[in-house]
């Protein structure tokens, strides 16, 4: 979400005094900037409901969707349970505590940890403050498990030596950490001199 995003549910959940499902907060999210989740059109219908979910069809794709689709969230049942369960994590209690508190499966509260924790490993990607430590180093380059081999170097026995003076068969990463353990490491280009 935006931080627009965030300070319209922020100041919703201020407003009311009951309690609300989390459909009921996402859904003013997607009425307020509606799209197709595949194509990105704005030109939808609403196509039945799916529960208590309302779902909709794309005139451009013709593909259905909820609000949900392509989000952490979709495909996820029991929502009244997800902020007691965020409630655990932000607790840092084990799966099995997690789990009893929350009446759900072992598998489950694993699986959903998972979920949460991939949507937050992107939220500050590309973005470090402070000060900041950077640092290029090399590996040699790999293409293990790939279906599509390049050759772009000689194969090597168990690892083989590499020209470390050359940096032939290796590749180069830049890594960057600030002091909030925000770190970002990209590969760089085969041809660093420029």
């Amino acid at each position: 979400m935006t931080p627009a995003q965030r300070e319209v549910v922020h100041q919703s959940i201020q407003a009311l005094d009951t309690e609300i499902s989390t459909d009921e907060l996402i859904q003013p999210l997607f009425d307020a900037l509606p799209q197709c989740p595949h194509c990105h059109s704005s030109h939808l219908k609403k196509w039945g409901k799916s529960g208590s979910i309302q779902r909709y069809r794309c005139k451009g794709c013709l593909k259905t969707f909820n609000n949900k689709t392509n989000t952490p969230l979709a495909k996820l049942h029991k929502s009244h349970l997800w902020e007691e369960y965020a409630r655990c994590m932000m607790l840092r209690l084990t799966l099995r505590e997690a789990a009893d508190i929350c009446n759900i499966n072992l598998r489950t509260a694993f699986l959903w940890r998972h979920r949460f924790l991939k949507a937050q490993s992107g939220k500050n990607h590309d973005k470090l403050s402070g000060i900041i430590e950077v640092d290029e180093f090399f590996l040699a380059y790999s293409e293990k498990g790939s279906n599509i081999l390049t050759k772009q170097t000689k194969p090597r026995k168990r690892g083989g030596n590499i020209d470390k003076r050359t940096k032939v068969g290796q590749v180069a990463i830049l890594l960057s950490i600030d002091r909030s353990n925000h770190m970002i490491n990209p590969i760089l280009s085969a041809d660093t001199t420029a």
